[in-house]
Formats: structure tokens, C-alpha cells, sequence
């Protein structure tokens, strides 16, 4: 009964509640934008419902945020959407990115008109411009850098990082159902078993070793159902046959398949794989690709064509 009496006799204690229920149904209907009085600072024309935002957050303008939660060092940029999401940690979304139905946590960097669907994104995570995610199912953890314009298909993709980086260049198209799996267990060991985490409550760094980076340059296609182990180098222009585990070095251009991959073949002849090399295209800006959009439709396999390529772009 005291307690009672102390608090309803207490004007700090009152006027302290009655500002905190206040702020909760500013967050919840956004009445008004007062929120830079909690150290929350919002753009021109910020769209807010029912989403839950934290300390030191800035939305730019013409942002919505709906059905979400938004904590920590975070900036998201002009005309972003984030809707039925999670974006906890020191996260920076760039313009024009949408993040629907997603998880991001940790140190991530978002490039601009991205769009992440279905992910839930852990740990060290860097892409630039126009990375398309499509989920659902799709888990992301670790130190990973993806390129821009590159694009990955649920559901069931993983990358699962830990000791060494996932490198993903630009132009990569990747399909569903597939792993990159930069740790593995010891094999020179008593056991297999994760016998550190599960029994001594260590860390599992003691039951996992890696061969290396995985590195994916540019331009790449990975077909589905494929795995890429530690210290893989998918080179530029390469594809990755259905159902492939990959585990070795892979030169530009070239069709490998099978467990492990080998080659198959090579896409183009070798003055036709230089001269693609030479040009790097896909370092072009957008305005480059769209000025020589003639070429990305050629049929290289008729001479005519490559003698096009080579007057276009010549040594």
C-alpha cells in the first residue's frame, strides 16, 4: 500500500511515466516527429507503423518503415522500405533498398536499390549497389562481400563463415539450394565430433579449420544444388554445373561439374576469353553498359560475331 501511496504522491515519478507513454504512442501512431528528442532523427515525409526504433537511428526522407524494429548505430537512406523486419547492430542502408521480411545483425553495409527478401544476414556483411536476395531461406553468417548487380535465389542458400572471408564479385547469378561452407571439422583429430563446444563449453574455433577465402569473382553462374568448400577460387565468366562441389581453383570462362568439379569445357576460345578479360566489363558504369548493350547479345560461337567484339574494343 505504500508503494502505491509513494508513487502516486511522487510528481518526478509521474511525469516520468506520463512522458514514456507518450513517446510509446508516438512510436506506435506516428503522431508527430519528435523523435530527435531520444536521439532518433527523421527525414522529410518518414513513414512509421507499429515499428519500434532505438537511440542514435537516422531515417532519411521518404523512408517507410512498417512492422519493424530498428536498433543501434543505424542509418537508413532516402526513399528505403523496411517492412516485417529485424535490423539490429551498426547497419547502414543505403538509398533506394528495400529489406522485406529480413534479419540483419551485426556490422552490415547495405549498397543502394538493393533489395534483401527473405534473409536473415549475421555478422560482417558488405555488397554493394543493386544485390538482389530472394528468399525465403536464405542464411547468411560470417565475413561476407558480394559485388553489385549480383543476384541470389532461395530458397535454402547458406553462407556459413567463420574463420576465413566469402568474396562474391558483381554479375554473379546464384541458384537455389545452394551452401558456401567455409569451415569444416578436423580430420587429423581423435574425432570429428565438436567434442570442444558440446562437452568442454569451449569455443567451436577449437573443432573447425578452413582451407582458405572462398572467392567468387565476376560474372559467375552457379548452378543449384551445388556446394562451394574453403579455399575455392570460382574465376570471372566461370560456370558451375547442378550439383557440383567445389573445392579447387576454377580458370576464367570455364564449365566444371561434378564432385569433385572438373572441367568440362571452355566457353569461348582462348583470343575470345582474353579479349572478355581485357575489357572488364563488368567494372563498366551503368552508363558504359548501356552505351555497348549490342554486345552482351552476340553469339560468340560465330567468328563473325567475335571479329564485332574485337573491332568494337581493339588491343
Amino acid at each position: 500500500m505504500n508503494r502505491i501511496t509513494n508513487f502516486i504522491l511522487s510528481p518526478t515519478r509521474l511525469v516520468k511515466h506520463l512522458v514514456l507513454y507518450t513517446l510509446h504512442l508516438l512510436y506506435k501512431f506516428s503522431i508527430c516527429n519528435c523523435f530527435h528528442l531520444i536521439g532518433i532523427k527523421l527525414g522529410a515525409h518518414v513513414a512509421i507503423k507499429g515499428t519500434y526504433i532505438s537511440r542514435n537511428v537516422t531515417i532519411d526522407k521518404h523512408t517507410k518503415l512498417f512492422q519493424s524494429s530498428v536498433i543501434g548505430n543505424t542509418y537508413v537512406g532516402e526513399s528505403c522500405e523496411i517492412i516485417d523486419s529485424e535490423v539490429h547492430g551498426k547497419i547502414h542502408i543505403n538509398d533506394s533498398s528495400q529489406i522485406l521480411s529480413s534479419k540483419l545483425c551485426g556490422t552490415i553495409n547495405i549498397g543502394k536499390e538493393s533489395l534483401i527478401n527473405g534473409a536473415n544476414i549475421n555478422g560482417d556483411f558488405t555488397c554493394k549497389e543493386h544485390l538482389r536476395i530472394f528468399g525465403p531461406q536464405v542464411n547468411i553468417s560470417g565475413n561476407v562481400d558480394i559485388g553489385r548487380y549480383s543476384s541470389i535465389s532461395g530458397p535454402n542458400f547458406d553462407i556459413f563463415s567463420r574463420i576465413n572471408k566469402v568474396k562474391i564479385g558483381s554479375f554473379c547469378s546464384i541458384a537455389r539450394n545452394v551452401s558456401f561452407q567455409e569451415y569444416s571439422h578436423y580430420t587429423n583429430k581423435l574425432s570429428t565430433y565438436f567434442i570442444n563446444q558440446h562437452l568442454f563449453g569451449q569455443s567451436i574455433d577449437k573443432d573447425i579449420n578452413s582451407k582458405g577465402d572462398i572467392v567468387v569473382e565476376n560474372d559467375v553462374w552457379i548452378g543449384a544444388h551445388s556446394v562451394i568448400l574453403s579455399g575455392a577460387h570460382i574465376s570471372t565468366g566461370a560456370i558451375i554445373a547442378a550439383n557440383s562441389v567445389v573445392n579447387c581453383y576454377v580458370p576464367p570462362y570455364s564449365i566444371v561439374g561434378g564432385s569433385p568439379a572438373k572441367i568440362i569445357r571452355y566457353r569461348f576460345d582462348t583470343d575470345v576469353i582474353d579479349t572478355l578479360l581485357r575489357l572488364e566489363w563488368w567494372n563498366w558504369s551503368k552508363e558504359e553498359i548501356h552505351k555497348h548493350k549490342d554486345i552482351f547479345n552476340l553469339d560468340f560461337s560465330k567468328p563473325d560475331n567475335i571479329n564485332i567484339l574485337k573491332s568494337t574494343f581493339p588491343v
